[in-house]
């Protein structure tokens, strides 16, 4: 005995697609606020990397962005710094 028959389908995929579009479009927000590309990328570490069960972390704290990786030589945990007032590389 079916109570909802084949209707609930096409309901949650409608939501889906609803929800889809409402994240999509907040991104398009974000984005409108950025004037455009950096004039130079920034090597924040050399040999890290991620793999597909472990996202990338980084914090801002006092002026530093911390940047957390994983080497891929032979796995070590590694931390860059970079100091964003002064543009420079702390390692």
């Amino acid at each position: 005995m079916q109570i909802l028959g084949n209707g609930w389908r096409w309901a949650l995929f409608l939501a889906l697609i609803f929800a889809g579009r409402t994240v999509a479009m907040a991104g398009q927000d974000e984005a409108a606020r950025v004037d455009g590309q950096a004039d130079e990328q920034i090597l924040l570490m050399r040999e890290g990397g991620w793999c597909w069960y472990q996202d990338p972390r980084a914090l801002i704290q006092n002026g530093k962005l911390l940047v957390g990786g994983v080497s891929g030589v032979n796995g070590d945990v590694k931390v860059s710094v970079y100091d964003l007032e002064a543009g420079q590389d702390l390692g």
